[in-house]
């Protein structure tokens, strides 16, 4: 029932030689016109249909006897092939199944209609109910069943948000484009929705039967609440990084660990961050997030756990995380003051040799004090080797400094 993709421009071309949208219509879209009639509307189901025949996969129309559609809520519908200008289905890439689709664009055809009573009422049915579920397709001695996937911002029970319609010149068009990525401020709204939050909760206690879910409940709900206090307040400049949730892959063929891995992301470079943990709430909502491997919310679960590392509530996790920032920039300046004062002894060592090649304790001199320009060791682990710590050894520089100090600041400064 499938044929190959036309591309993305003879789409256009094509429902403007039937007649379903006139030569203007056609020619402002493909030229990109400034000044075009067209309502904000009617250019994003042309660019839909553009996405859609490039991305998807074109139903042959003469191949089917009749499509039933099917919804959340109401009866299902059943269009004649003919009533129909095309039919295009995207498979669902997070699913191994091909026969679950989360794009689609079914383009009525308003000139072959005839003023049928059946076809006007399932006209009135499909352009008021947003929540296409499943289509069903029949052909000769042949029933292939496709169900729809919606937008994980949706509200399970309510309609799909990814699902749209337009009518243009003759033709209506009813969509469905899938999005890659969503705001967080979209996302943690659409989290506490019932079904999706029991996903969450769900996706958390499997991996954590020991805690009691009426507490896993409590916590992420509060957590989600907090959140959407921070969604409020307003950020002047545009956040560098994005959230991306992924699988870990666990060899090159591919194969995924059953983990997930909730990184900063910056689409400039490509780069992958680890931090989130320390991000404000604020800042967390000003970004976007993308999960593109495997069920939203079950990525999403764990996005939440790493956000939660320093607490749920606003302001006891912000004073950790700046705790936190100001231990790791005490750190940095640890290392730092570490590095100046063993590269401050390595110059004046080499100086030193310079300046006594010939003493015959030259060696010995260089043997006892060397250990100053790399750290101390210690034993941290027994039966494994010693590791080096960022510290001189007090001992043997306090030595140090009552035989050589003055001509080590008068040398190195």
């Amino acid at each position: 029932m499938i044929v190959a993709d036309m591309e993305p421009e003879n789409v256009i071309s094509e429902l403007a030689g039937k007649n379903l949208i006139t030569a203007t219509t056609a020619g402002d879209y493909l030229a990109k016109n400034l000044q075009t009639s067209l309502s904000t509307g009617q250019q994003a189901a042309l660019q839909a249909l553009t996405v859609l025949s490039r991305d998807g996969n074109v139903v042959d129309l003469s191949l089917l006897i009749q499509i039933k559609i099917y919804f959340q809520a109401g009866q299902p519908v059943i269009i004649q092939p003919q009533q129909l200008a095309k039919l295009i289905l995207k498979p669902d890439a997070s699913t191994n199944s091909a026969h679950e689709i989360n794009g689609f664009e079914l383009i009525i055809d308003l000139t072959l209609k005839k003023h049928q009573a059946e076809f006007e009422n399932n006209l009135s049915q499909l352009t008021h109910l947003q929540n296409i579920t499943r289509l069903e397709l029949f052909g000769q001695g042949k029933r292939v069943n496709y169900s729809v996937n919606w937008s994980p911002m949706s509200n399970p029970v309510v309609e799909n948000v990814n699902q749209h319609l337009t009518k243009l010149d003759r033709a209506v068009f009813i969509y469905a484009l899938p999005k890659t990525k969503y705001s967080m401020r979209m996302a943690v709204a659409a989290a506490r929705y019932p079904r999706n939050f029991d996903q969450l909760i769900a996706e958390f206690h499997a991996r954590n039967p020991e805690r009691a879910l009426p507490e896993i409940r409590r916590v992420f709900m509060t957590q989600l609440s907090e959140m959407l206090k921070a969604a409020t307040l307003k950020r002047e400049t545009k956040p560098k990084f994005e959230l991306l949730v992924d699988k870990s892959k666990a060899r090159s063929d591919e194969e995924f660990y059953d983990n997930w891995d909730p990184v900063l992301f910056d689409p400039r470079s490509g780069e992958k961050y680890a931090g989130i943990n320390m991000e404000s709430y604020e800042s967390l909502m000003a970004m976007s997030v993308r999960i593109p491997h495997g069920p939203f919310w079950q990525g999403f679960t764990w996005l939440l756990w790493e956000i939660s590392w320093f607490g749920i509530l606003t302001e006891p996790r912000q004073k950790a995380i700046d705790k936190a920032e100001q231990s790791l920039q005490n750190q940095l300046e640890e290392i730092k003051h570490f590095d100046d004062a063993t590269n401050r002894m390595k110059r004046f060592i080499d100086w030193y040799v310079k300046q006594h090649i010939s003493d015959p304790n030259l060696p010995d001199f260089v043997a006892k004090y060397w250990p100053l320009t790399t750290g101390r060791r210690e034993p941290l682990i027994a039966g494994e080797p010693d590791v080096v710590i960022t510290e001189q050894d007090p001992k043997l520089l306090n030595e140090f400094m009552a035989n050589y100090g003055a001509e080590y600041y008068r040398v190195t400064g």
